[in-house]
């Protein structure tokens, strides 16, 4: 079964909005990472005419809108999915694949693989929590991802209770069959326990029989600049708004391409055409405030005026210390509230500032904790 685009009467139901402080959130996915620059723009129309007015780039890769009436208008879904974002009536929730960033094999692999868990209808019983990850080499930032099955060239792999990852080698071209009948054996065996993920499944569960250890290397993710063909240019804080989505147009132009490729680290990559270019590109894409060489890593949740659990402004906060040429290195993530939204996956000192909170009394309580 090939996955139809949805019918308009039929687009209620594909997307399940889930509450923010500010209003309902809705998640968009992009497997393969690759997106039209024209779709992000048609993305941010409907995000500034229904809702907070910018995307928020995810740690999986996806785009959410966020600041949306609650319940969500039948309206502003038809208008999501005219722009092809919403391409299954019945997976929408289960198409999540983390894909390796730089390359066009993965990319592609990532397209199969949404394909064809489309086609299976007991896959869109998964979890929404579930994880795929598509690697074209031991790809360290994706696998660090804590995917739940992990597709390399002639291999599959999946994660253990133990956070660790068993796999096995499958012949070229049967990876994708092969994980999603993985998938599927998951949910045979969920269903006895009720979990989310495979590393919640018991230890001597069937699903991890006949696979050896699997261990791949753990590291840093890229930072912005160029990687070989491509250009990787952060945007600050993951908030892609009027300004940052216009930066990166312009920036997709000058390197001679219409998209941009999604990444986990609120980031995007941009294929590199035109490479004698690329010295000007990157000067224009600094002066129009993208990332294009490493900053301080600072994250934040969404705060105030945004979540109405909080009255701390979280982002001015961390725009102000991203720029500080004394911020540690170890990465900091600023919260408004005890709830810690955001906190990112990597090793990271968490702060929760008072209202009146200043950017030398922060730095002041990094290095504090960056020194314990």
């Amino acid at each position: 079964m090939t996955p139809q685009p949805p019918a308009p009467d039929a687009c209620p139901g594909l997307l399940r909005p889930f509450p923010g402080g500010d209003g309902a959130i809705v998640r968009l996915r992009v497997p393969g990472g690759h997106l039209r620059l024209a779709t992000m723009q048609g993305l941010l129309r409907v995000a500034g005419e229904h809702g907070a007015p910018f995307l928020q780039l995810t740690s999986r890769a996806n785009l959410q809108v966020r600041g949306l009436p609650d319940p969500l208008p039948d309206s502003v879904v038809t208008e999501i999915a005219d722009l092809g974002l919403l391409p299954s009536t019945t997976h929408e929730r289960v198409r999540n694949i983390l894909t390796a960033p730089f390359s066009h094999d993965a990319a592609a692999t990532a397209r199969r693989l949404d394909r064809a868990l489309c086609a299976r209808p007991a896959l869109a019983e998964l979890p929404g929590r579930f994880l795929f990850a598509v690697e074209d080499t031991p790809s360290a930032a994706i696998a660090a991802a804590g995917a739940d099955i992990v597709i390399r060239p002639g291999a599959v792999a999946v994660r253990r209770p133990d956070l660790g990852y068993v796999g096995r080698s499958v012949p070229s071209g049967g990876e994708i069959p092969a994980a999603l009948d993985l998938a599927e054996q998951f949910l045979r065996q969920r269903a006895d326990v009720g979990v989310w993920r495979t590393h919640q499944l018991p230890s001597s569960a069937t699903l991890f029989a006949g696979m050896a250890s699997w261990s791949p290397t753990i590291a840093d993710p890229p930072q912005p600049g160029v990687h070989g063909r491509y250009v990787l240019a952060g945007i600050p804080l993951g908030l892609a708004g009027a300004a940052e989505v216009s930066a990166l147009t312009e920036l997709a132009d000058r390197l001679g391409t219409d998209r941009v490729e999604l990444t986990p680290w609120k980031a995007v990559a941009l294929p590199v055409a035109r490479p004698q270019d690329v010295p000007a590109a990157l000067a224009m894409a600094a002066d129009a405030g993208l990332l294009v060489e490493p900053a301080a890593p600072v994250t934040a949740c969404i705060g105030a005026p945004w979540c109405a659990r909080t009255d701390v402004e979280t982002l001015p906060l961390a725009r102000q210390l991203m720029a500080r040429a004394d911020a540690p290195g170890t990465a900091l993530h600023l919260s408004g509230c005890a709830r810690r939204c955001g906190t990112p996956a990597r090793a990271h000192i968490a702060i929760v500032p008072p209202s009146d909170a200043t950017p030398d009394a922060l730095i002041d309580a990094w290095k504090k904790h960056d020194n314990t």
